[in-house]
């Protein structure tokens, strides 16, 4: 369990509000029922997160071991299927319509997906090495 910052409603990016580059050994709620600021763990049927982003605290993504990715809704967390069973290490989008997740490992490295709103999808790197985070 971690506790939010001093402002739980505006608290939206769980990677701001965790220490950089953690493995993340659960998945963090943001709704906060009994306004104590303390966030709940989700079931994910993952081993660890890498990475979240959001659009907004209703609107967020993580990502994570064997090409995992989980969008919360506002209501809850939804596992989304992929083309891929590689690690993810980082998430970023410019918008909820153009969102990039990257990671890999052997035989898979420099895996790079992208969602259009729709569906996840494999864009090629050109690399053949880990990629371990993705901005804009």
């Amino acid at each position: 369990m971690g506790r939010a910052g001093d402002d739980v409603e505006h608290d939206q990016y769980l990677k701001g509000a965790l220490p950089w580059n953690k493995a993340y050994e659960g998945l963090f709620d943001m709704e906060d029922p009994d306004g104590d600021g303390v966030w709940t763990t989700v079931e994910r049927g993952t081993d660890l997160f890498r990475g979240v982003w959001g659009v907004s605290g209703d609107n967020l993504y993580a990502v994570g071991s064997y090409g995992a990715i989980f969008h919360y809704d506002g209501g809850g967390w939804r596992y989304m299927d992929t083309p891929t069973y590689a690690t993810l290490y980082d998430v970023w989008g410019a918008s909820e319509n153009d969102i990039f997740a990257v990671g890999g490992e052997s035989g898979e490295a420099g895996t790079i997906l992208h969602y259009d709103g729709t569906v996840w999808n494999i864009m090629c790197s050109g690399t053949g090495s880990e990629l371990d985070g993705v901005w804009g």
